[in-house]
């Protein structure tokens, strides 16, 4: 895995729109639970209760 991963400033979020802010949080979410996970994506899609395919659709939608 890459190295850490910043935890963003969530109180900037509250000037977004709602499905801008749910990007940014989720991009953000996707990115540490891999790294913790040490990039493995099935441990990842695990964690975080998605299936293999369902995580690498969010990864190419949110461009993780």
């Amino acid at each position: 895995a890459e190295g850490a991963v910043e935890t963003p400033d969530f109180e900037k979020l509250i000037d977004m729109p709602m499905e801008e802010a749910r990007s940014h949080f989720e991009r953000w979410m996707l990115r540490r639970v891999l790294h913790l996970c040490g990039g493995n994506q099935t441990k990842a899609a695990r964690h975080l209760g998605l299936s293999r395919a369902g995580l690498f659709k969010k990864m190419k939608k949110l461009e993780v």
